[in-house]
């Protein structure tokens, strides 16, 4: 999310009147110091507690303090090592592991930074700032839940901090939780207008309404969506996502009225509408559904086709999910048997034979899904797609076929084939019904080994 991150340091100035009778001198350096710091004269500051270190090295808070002026100055590795020596002299210094965790967070150690932050609260856990800064380096290692948690904490103990409501916000809309980064945003907005980050929240929230209108519309809520879609349109109306806005909403419109047209039976205006979507609108959130929505389109078609007795239509129809859609369910060898063993069974020769085609590319050529249909008379014209596929481990049993389901037109086809072994069979399968075989002149196709 946009804007500037801020981190909390934690100055902390404490008189101990126990040293100050044992080492005045120190202490006069540290306190000179820290005028010199809410004067923000930094160097001066540095100078003083120095002078007091060097008189006393047991000075914790003139590390502390040090550390802190080396941090207004970004010299981070300055200030780690300060704070490093206040932990060292006094380990149960909650300050100090704070303030050392916004320099690994300046420097990017975020695992460091969060073990310091999270020593500072278990020392110190009501200091809401602690809890701010860790949400922010668990956000920079997308530890989405752990910052928002983290966030909320800081958020009970200091309700009145606007920042926290914009981190929180930008944590929940990183994990597509629109519905809580609005609410934050909008909260920020209208409890603290002046505060910063109100700029950044301002840009985001059309943003959010329009990214939940997206999530609702790949989720199949669509009037939710759509009233999504109108907020931006209504509130947000000069931003660049009303504008996206009013583009979703068109293209929901021609996907709507191709699913409506397609939910209505009405196959061809359906399939000529999710056809001209594609075209217009390839990359859109709803080009998934329109792409398994066109073979299944297709599918629905040649079904009611064929049910219909329109052998011939019903598997053209369905030879376009085969080969357009190769790869969708709807292509499966289960629902090609659906439609075209039906055809092979009841149409006319030619649609039979046209089934047989369908159904065997649909079956990817396999022989072995097909040869089984050559041992019952009524599916027996499988022998014309096996002809086509040309696999010679199929001969003896398209031989065998012919001999015990043959007729006529199968023994033509099988005369005309180009295989020797197939045209022998046919031939004297013709003299033994009582056929003559005439050889013509003239172009005849061969169909063996032809591929469909």
């Amino acid at each position: 999310m946009g804007g500037k991150w801020k981190l909390l340091l934690v100055c902390v100035f404490i008189l101990l009147p126990t040293l100050m009778s044992a080492c005045m001198s120190a202490e006069e350096h540290f306190e000179k110091g820290k005028t010199y710091f809410e004067e923000g004269q930094l160097e001066a500051a540095i100078a003083e507690y120095s002078q007091a270190i060097e008189l006393d090295p047991d000075h914790a808070l003139a590390y502390n303090s040090r550390g802190i002026a080396y941090a207004r100055q970004e010299r981070w590795d300055a200030a780690i090592a300060d704070y490093s020596k206040v932990i060292e002299l006094d380990p149960n210094f909650a300050p100090a592991y704070g303030n050392r965790g916004v320099a690994y967070a300046k420097k990017e150690r975020w695992d460091a930074a969060i073990a310091d932050y999270s020593q500072a609260i278990k020392l110190k856990p009501d200091y809401p700032p602690n809890y701010f800064n860790r949400g922010i380096a668990r956000d920079k290692k997308e530890q989405w839940d752990l910052a928002i948690a983290d966030y909320s904490k800081a958020m009970e103990l200091n309700p009145n901090y606007p920042p926290t409501y914009y981190r929180r916000g930008a944590a929940f809309d990183k994990k597509g939780q629109w519905n809580l980064a609005i609410a934050d945003y909008t909260k920020l907005i209208s409890d603290f207008p002046d505060a910063p980050l109100v700029a950044e929240a301002r840009t985001a929230l059309p943003r959010c309404h329009y990214e939940w209108a997206l999530s609702l519309f790949r989720e199949g809520q669509y009037d939710q969506a759509i009233g999504k879609c109108n907020v931006v349109l209504s509130k947000y109306s000069g931003s660049t996502y009303a504008s996206k806005a009013e583009e979703k909403l068109n293209e929901y419109n021609l996907f709507d009225s191709a699913r409506k047209h397609h939910q209505d039976k009405e196959y061809d205006a359906a399939i000529s509408e999710y056809k001209a979507f594609i075209t217009q609108y390839p990359e859109s959130i709803f080009a998934s559904g329109v792409s398994e929505a066109l073979p299944q389109c297709y599918h629905e078609w040649a079904s009611y086709l064929i049910q219909d007795k329109q052998y011939g239509e019903g598997v053209r129809k369905y030879e376009i999910v085969v080969e357009d859609y190769p790869d969708s369910i709807w292509a499966s060898k289960e629902k090609a048997k659906k439609i075209c063993e039906l055809a092979m069974i009841s149409g006319k020769q030619d649609e039979r034979k046209e089934a047989t085609v369908v159904l065997a590319k649909a079956c990817k050529s396999d022989v072995d899904e097909l040869l089984p249909y050559l041992q019952e008379k009524k599916t027996a014209i499988m022998y014309y797609a096996l002809l086509k596929i040309g696999d010679p481990t199929t001969i003896e049993v398209l031989k065998e076929a012919l001999n015990k389901f043959g007729y006529k037109d199968m023994a033509v086809d099988y005369l005309n084939c180009g295989n020797e072994e197939l045209e022998s069979t046919a031939e004297t399968w013709a003299h033994r019904h009582g056929y003559e075989v005439v050889t013509v002149s003239g172009y005849v196709p061969r169909t063996w080994g032809t591929g469909l």
